[in-house]
């Protein structure tokens, strides 16, 4: 499987905005997964429409793990058509994100995802994310993979609501 990755090699502050451009056909990215893409790189904020042409991308595992990004644009997955989709660690360890995450997966990927999605620890250690994780849990297909998804959210509204499988308790 091919994987479109800058990761710590490279001391990145900033994603240009047209970084996909030699992936983009038509109307779609042919990159099957973007994983560790910007992992450990000092990259601050994501550009809104980074991944609106990744419909089939299948994963995004550890894409933003240990940035020092503090804002994301709440649609960045939003065109993401795949029902198989995982997201596995995608903002473990960002510490400084500050986003509010309400909403951002309660669309479709998580009402008719299938149930082998991995999200467990996509905000582990986001401790200043904010917001209500509702949707995650709440939905009709809840992911087999969960453990450690909102691990120390602490600032997230409803954070003594999480099940604490989601928690990793």
């Amino acid at each position: 499987m091919e994987t479109f990755v800058l990761g710590s090699a490279v001391k990145l502050t900033a994603i240009p905005p047209d970084l996909y451009s030699a992936f983009h056909t038509s109307d779609t990215w042919y990159v099957p997964n973007f994983n560790g893409s910007f992992k450990g790189t000092a990259i601050t904020e994501v550009p809104s429409g980074l991944f609106d042409y990744a419909l089939l991308t299948s994963s995004f595992d550890n894409t933003f793990e240990n940035t020092a990004i503090t804002t994301v644009p709440s649609d960045l997955f939003a065109n993401n058509t795949k029902t198989t989709c995982n997201f596995r660690g995608t903002f473990k360890d960002c510490t400084s994100l500050t986003s509010d995450i309400t909403g951002w997966f309660g669309w479709q990927y998580l009402s008719t995802a299938d149930t082998n999605n991995r999200v467990d620890n996509i905000f582990n250690g986001c401790v200043n994310v904010t917001g209500d994780a509702y949707d995650f849990w709440n939905n009709t297909t809840p992911p087999i993979y969960k453990q450690y998804t909102f691990a120390n959210c602490t600032s997230l509204n409803n954070y003594d609501d999480i099940p604490d499988d989601w928690k990793g308790l």
